[in-house]
């Protein structure tokens, strides 16, 4: 029904369009209106008389000034700038105030094609009334127009209180239609509560943004912001895409949930691919609870793939470096992030920072992750997912909570590595790996998965494995020491492949140089120990070795006495024999004297056996075997 419909809306054009009072408009102009010989549009006055006309061309050839006596009218024809030599565009200035229902050059276009000019200016609004606002045109739909290599310079700014209010640089509301090749340089200043985009405002559908631009600051008080498009619905496309400008929410409140993002502020469904943002993202609103950002989308339940995103976050409790909430159906893949979140508070994630419900399910495939994520509910893959993570890697450079996601995750050959200054202070989710064994795991990141680590050449300066269709050549430097600690103990990395290799005592005292949350200690020999290590964070695998202990705290009165004074929640002990003597005052046991746990993370004692005899000194202490 809607297809009829639409033929029939498309079939009046074309009968108004060769209407009477068209021809005699026509008639002042030099052409014939027809695509090999279109009307020549050279003045202000001659862009006036341009009229509704299905199968009508016009060709502008002359810079166009309307800021005084234009009056914006619909469009369904083919309009184009011609070529100059210099490669500039021929420029359509405007100045327009208005509270009516459709704004922009054109307050609608429902057919035709709008080609290679620019448009520059100002457009203001305000009121009830005012809902569907563009620089070249606030509509779009009907019959698929198109907007192809166009600028908007366009300044746009204004206040509308309508629910349905939408902005963007080129097309505020697009139903059907296409915009290729165009670019935003307009700043949009603008408090509207629907959706706001460099590009696109609020989509209902089928409608293509590829290989557009934006490189002015969009900024938005109430609504989804997006550096390329506001909102996005089933069959949209996002392809090709490059934000530069800034994404700003610019209330300090906001009271229910508002999605930012580089690319799309709110992904209801479609597919964004092959796009990249260096915009940053940033708030007003300090560490507001309704607030999501994504360095790709603010909201996803569609298909991201092949994106990237390199820009900081500002002031944004809920980040994630390619998506904010990730929604059920959700699919993050190829892409990556090397943008950083300065702000610790709230979910923080590489990859994705949070699931958009309890029950969300989205699901994130091969990307990696270089930014840095603090925060206590962070990871460097994801803050909280309930989804699969599958064929990912996260560089850690800096002190931060979870290796790869806040919590347990659903992980298939996610990797983490600890560069210089990296540690990990909570949960050590995921796999520790080298640089070594991360370039060498060919099985992962094959390029059957659609990996390939490239050689250093004038074009790649990346040595890790990367996205063969969405490549990194930025320069990243590995560290040189990158060799095996063979001062402090027996050699080893310290990861599960390759844990640190204890001898002898001096070899276990040293475990306070590089205990961490995912750090991996390895037993060699049986040993002798008489001073306890005050506390463990990491693993250690006695290798069915023996132990013996010979403690006494009583003279210093340790609170907590054992091979470990105490054990972190991160903390695992396994495979280990306990022989000799343990003395103490308070808490004491052969493997702690004390471990710490919250609700959902403890520390764990595995295949352990004591044989030593333990004692104390105090009626009032706390023994335990273990």
């Amino acid at each position: 029904m809607k297809r009829i419909f639409s033929l029939f809306i498309c079939i009046s054009m074309l009968i108004m369009s060769i209407s009477g009072l068209n021809l005699m408009a026509f008639a002042e102009l030099q052409g014939e209106g027809t695509e090999e010989n279109p009307y020549i549009i050279t003045t202000a006055d001659d862009f006036k008389g341009i009229v509704w006309g299905a199968d009508t061309y016009y060709l502008i050839t002359d810079d166009i000034d309307l800021t005084s006596g234009y009056t914006p009218k619909n469009f369904n024809g083919h309009l184009k700038g011609a070529v100059k030599e210099d490669g500039t565009k021929y420029k359509v200035t405007v100045n327009i105030t208005s509270q009516d229902q459709n704004i922009g050059v054109f307050p609608s276009i429902t057919g035709g094609s709008i080609e290679n000019l620019e448009f520059a200016g100002a457009i203001e609004f305000s009121g009830s009334t005012a809902t569907r606002i563009g620089g070249i045109t606030g509509r779009f739909y009907n019959c698929d127009p198109t907007i192809k290599n166009c600028i908007n310079s366009i300044n746009i700014s204004g206040e509308s209180t309508n629910a349905a209010a939408a902005v963007g640089g080129i097309v505020g509301y697009p139903t059907k239609g296409t915009i290729t090749g165009c670019e935003n340089k307009g700043t949009i200043n603008v408090s509207v509560p629907l959706g706001v985009g460099g590009i696109s405002g609020q989509s209902q559908g089928s409608h293509t943004v590829s290989d557009c631009t934006n490189s002015g600051a969009v900024t938005n008080a109430k609504g989804h912001t997006g550096g390329i498009a506001g909102r996005t619905y089933t069959n949209d496309i996002i392809s090709g895409c490059v934000n530069k400008g800034t994404v700003t929410y610019a209330s300090t409140t906001a009271t229910s949930n508002t999605y930012l993002g580089g690319i799309v502020g709110y992904q209801q469904a479609g597919t964004v691919t092959g796009c990249s943002n260096s915009g940053s993202i940033i708030t007003n609103a300090t560490n507001n609870t309704y607030l999501y950002a994504g360095g790709i989308s603010g909201y996803a339940s569609g298909k991201i793939t092949k994106c990237s995103n390199i820009a900081d976050f500002i002031n944004v409790r809920v980040a994630g470096g390619i998506v904010g909430a990730h929604a059920n159906g959700g699919i993050v893949e190829f892409s990556y992030n090397t943008g950083n979140f300065p702000n610790s508070v709230g979910y923080k994630g590489g990859i994705v920072a949070q699931r958009a419900s309890s029950s969300s399910s989205g699901t994130i495939s091969n990307c990696f992750n270089l930014g840095a994520t603090p925060g206590a509910n962070s990871g460097g893959i994801a803050g909280l997912l309930s989804g699969a993570i599958t064929n990912c890697y996260t560089i850690i450079s800096s002190s931060q909570a979870n290796s790869v996601i806040s919590g347990s995750g659903n992980l298939t050959n996610v990797y983490y590595v600890l560069n210089t200054g990296g540690s990990v202070t909570g949960t050590a989710t995921g796999t520790s790996a080298t640089f070594d064994e991360l370039i060498a795991n060919t099985s992962v990141f094959s390029e059957a998965n659609g990996w390939a680590v490239l050689d250093i050449d004038e074009t790649n300066e990346y040595p890790l494995p990367q996205l063969i269709e969405n490549p990194y050549y930025e320069a990243y430097t590995i560290p040189e020491t990158e060799e095996e600690n063979t001062t402090d103990y027996a050699g080893g990395f310290g990861t599960e492949e390759k844990p640190y290799l204890i001898e002898n005592a001096t070899h276990f005292a040293n475990i306070v140089k590089n205990d961490a949350s995912g750090v991996y200690f390895k037993l060699n020999n049986d040993i002798e120990v008489s001073t306890p290590v005050a506390i463990l964070n990491g693993i250690f695998d006695g290798n069915n070795k023996t132990i013996t202990l010979s403690i006494d705290t009583t003279s210093t009165n340790d609170t907590n006495t054992g091979l470990f004074a105490q054990l972190e929640k991160t903390a695992t002990i396994k495979n280990l024999v306990l022989d000799g003597t343990v003395k103490g005052a308070r808490n004491i046991g052969s493997i702690a004297g004390n471990s710490i746990a919250t609700a959902s993370l403890h520390s764990k004692i595995i295949n352990v056996t004591n044989n030593a005899d333990i004692t104390c000194e105090s009626s009032s202490a706390t023994v335990g075997g273990i």
